[in-house]
């Protein structure tokens, strides 16, 4: 059974309540009805819309950088299963390097999604 996403869920959501302003916006102004209450309401679904986006979008890649290190760290663990100790230390050497980029990626997609988020709420 698949997991319930609520992120998506939301996104969704919100994306269908724009889209809902824009067409009552259209065919108010088709009907000659008054539209002035859109002048307010589709500039802020649309900034909603935009935030929940850049959140899903930012939850979505900080959980697939996560995916990658446990991944790794997974593989190291079958390979000390089936290794020697003395030929682990030497593998451990080997995958240092790739260790510690993976650990710079997290720690950079971190800080991109931080800085993103300060950036979007105007602080």
């Amino acid at each position: 059974m698949k997991k319930f996403n609520t992120s998506k869920v939301i996104v969704f959501a919100t994306g269908l309540f724009f889209i809902f302003q824009l067409i009552m916006a259209n065919f108010c102004a088709l009907t000659y009805r008054d539209t002035s209450i859109f002048i307010y309401s589709i500039p802020s679904t649309g900034a909603a819309f935009t935030v929940v986006v850049a959140f899903y979008m930012n939850k979505s890649k900080m959980e697939n950088v996560l995916k990658i290190k446990i991944a790794f760290t997974k593989f190291k663990l079958k390979i000390s299963k089936l290794i020697s100790p003395e030929a682990m230390v030497e593998v451990e050497n080997e995958f240092m390097g790739l260790e510690q980029a993976v650990d710079m990626k997290i720690e950079n997609t971190v800080n991109e999604a931080i800085q993103e988020d300060i950036s979007s709420t105007g602080y």
